[in-house]
């Protein structure tokens, strides 16, 4: 229900430009149980479907600005969105210092952060690990981007309470964001 949410839309709208790419088949893909479009979701943690989820954020010319993998609840990714459009508006010219620097400091407000749940420390883990890889690979160009060296080589799998494997094809474009 990330989408669903009214100040998140109005960020992707305003400030970004949202495509997608169909991973089907790629090593660094991973499967899923499929729930029923009418079903909700089944609750997830953030990171959980690291391998069938990557948000690349990039700048104007290209080149990687930021990442997130995997599930993530809405306020988290207007969080992470603003973050990087934010790296982007400031006047300082966009060096790989600067985003390294950037990402580094957001890394070390998670490491001070409390995340909720059971498995509130493997969250914290994806979500450090995202700004990780961002400060590693600052500014690379898309390009060089291997969604493996984000997520490993899609061993990942994630499953919900129906039991079937889905895998749908989908390339182009996102489709436009309701405003319901």
């Amino acid at each position: 229900m990330t989408l669903a949410d009214k100040k998140l839309r109005t960020l992707l709208r305003r400030d970004f430009i949202a495509t997608y790419r169909d991973t089907t088949g790629e090593k660094s893909a991973g499967g899923s149980f499929a729930h029923e479009p009418k079903e909700p979701a089944p609750h997830c943690i953030r990171g959980n479907g690291e391998s069938n989820v990557q948000l690349l954020v990039l700048a104007p010319d290209g080149r990687l600005l930021s990442v997130v993998t995997g599930f993530i609840e809405a306020k988290d990714l207007v969080e992470e969105l603003t973050f990087a459009r934010d790296l982007l508006r400031a006047k300082e010219p966009l060096t790989k210092e600067r985003v390294r620097n950037a990402h580094e400091a957001f890394d070390r407000r998670l490491a001070d952060r409390t995340f909720e749940g059971p498995l509130s420390d493997w969250s914290k883990r994806r979500a450090r690990l995202d700004h990780r890889f961002a400060a590693k690979h600052a500014l690379m160009p898309i390009a060089r981007f291997r969604p493996e060296d984000l997520v490993g080589q899609g061993t990942n799998f994630f499953g919900s309470r129906k039991g079937k494997v889905e895998l749908r094809k989908t390339v182009g474009r996102a489709p436009e964001l309701p405003d319901r």
